[in-house]
């Protein structure tokens, strides 16, 4: 273990996880790049460096020693085993203070993956931007629950409530972002939305987009939440979000610029046409039904059937077209044949039809409990279109929404499952609803494309 072995020196083992200062002997600490290594009671212990957040120091009567915080998995409950991350702290006396600084910074140097001796890091600061108005109405709650985890990890945060529908965007507009080293949304995907266009019409977006965001689900939905936890195998909770956040890591993030007339919208999430945008927006007279609104107004949606006739041009990487039996378009579609759009030259293939909806996810998730793209991903530089057309029988409808739940509704054969990198949306009716990251826009063509991995979102 030597061998391995980035920094070394003697420590005691106080009683872990309790605040006794009953010491165990002396014994040789070590530091590798991935654990702290340790003896106790002629036992060696291990504990690992993926679990911990961060190291802080502590004096007492004549100890001089410090504190390591780590959040590992563990599963309880009589009958349903949930994972959750659960506070444990490992305390550790030194000989002298100058033993515990290097150790302070070699633990916190290398959870930021620098070498052992740089030079003393300084406090990480997050701007957290709070919306009380979001879901349950809980984001202070939130808040409170998820704290002691920057605490613990040395994160200065500051905290700005929303109070009214744009104020988000107003207040990224003219936030100094060199100041800060992420920005983290406590509220849903709204919240998020007004972040991400805030950003993106700033004078500096370039940079600024590159500011790491974070995400702690306190909506309704929260499918980015839920998305980055299911890959980062994280239980979804808020917890487990802020344990991401102070772990630190980035990944980049595709954003969509949706482009109607002279105006550009910047998207993170989706674009939704027909059932899955009138159950978004119009479900909103449900809201004191809570998370059971869309359920509800999915299943009178389904009840009542409407069809949307509209014109899509598409520039598909990939898709799971099937026969030419389900073509019944009045223009050629991507089915019968490769199509050209004198439009755009980057669009490869046309769908007319009367559609039941037309939804481009950039995420797995569009809920936490709705897998609605299970291919998606968040920096392949394409968004996941799903196409449900005019033929689908009700029951079909209502058994492909319940599939939805585990992303098994996109093997049915009458969904259709696309890649693309560009597509224009152009509705043929009067009727319908147009929504961006769940938020209504004018019901106008327009067009939508990929901008590759531009962002950074806290992530595994």
């Amino acid at each position: 273990m030597l061998d391995r072995a980035i920094f070394s020196q003697k420590i005691i083992s106080l009683a872990s996880n309790a605040r006794s200062s009953v010491a165990i002997p002396e014994t040789q600490g070590i530091l590798t790049a991935d654990t702290l290594i340790w003896l106790e009671n002629n036992q060696k212990y291990t504990l690992e460096l993926k679990d911990v957040v961060g190291v802080s120091c502590f004096a007492e009567s004549s100890i001089v020693g410090f504190v390591v915080y780590a959040y590992p998995l563990i599963r309880d409950g009589i009958i349903f085993k949930k994972r959750r991350r659960v506070l444990k702290k490992y305390r550790f006396a030194c000989s002298d203070i100058e033993t515990r600084s290097q150790w302070v910074k070699a633990i916190n140097n290398t959870l930021q993956g620098l070498p052992v001796y740089s030079i003393k890091l300084l406090p990480r600061h997050i701007q957290v931007l709070l919306n009380p108005a979001s879901g349950k109405k809980k984001a202070w709650q939130i808040l409170q629950k998820v704290k002691s985890v920057w605490d613990n990890s040395q994160i200065q945060i500051t905290v700005t409530e929303t109070s009214s529908a744009g104020e988000a965007q107003k207040f990224i507009n003219a936030l100094v972002l060199d100041k800060i080293d992420g920005l983290v949304v406590i509220g849903g995907d709204g919240t998020l939305y007004e972040v991400i266009n805030g950003i993106m019409n700033r004078p500096d977006w370039e940079t600024a987009i590159t500011t790491p965001i974070g995400i702690i689900g306190a909506g309704t939905g929260n499918g980015l939440c839920k998305t980055i936890l299911d890959l980062a195998g994280e239980p979804y909770d808020p917890i487990s979000a802020a344990f991401l956040i102070a772990k630190g890591k980035t990944r980049p993030l595709d954003l969509a610029v949706v482009q109607q007339q002279r105006r550009s919208y910047y998207s993170v999430l989706s674009l939704s046409w027909g059932f899955i945008s009138d159950v978004d927006i119009e479900s909103d007279r449900l809201r004191y039904l809570g998370s059971l609104k869309n359920t509800i107004y999915a299943i009178l949606r389904i009840l009542s059937l409407r069809t949307y006739k509209g014109r899509l041009s598409l520039d598909v990487v990939n898709s799971n077209i099937k026969t030419q039996s389900q073509c019944s378009s009045f223009e050629k579609c991507a089915i019968c044949s490769e199509y050209t759009s004198d439009r755009s030259s980057s669009f490869t293939h046309a769908i007319a039809d009367d559609f039941i909806l037309v939804w481009a996810m950039n995420v797995i998730w569009a809920a936490y409990d709705l897998k609605a793209t299970p291919s998606a991903h968040l920096s392949d530089g394409t968004m996941d279109l799903l196409v449900i057309r005019r033929g689908i029988s009700r029951l079909q409808l209502l058994f492909a929404f319940l599939r939805s739940a585990n992303g098994k509704h996109i093997s049915l054969p009458y969904v259709e499952y696309y890649k693309v990198r560009s597509f224009r949306l152009e509705p043929l009716c009067d009727r319908g609803i147009l929504a961006i990251d769940g938020e209504q826009v004018e019901h106008l063509p327009l067009q939508m494309h990929v901008l590759r991995g531009i962002a950074r979102i806290f992530a595994r």
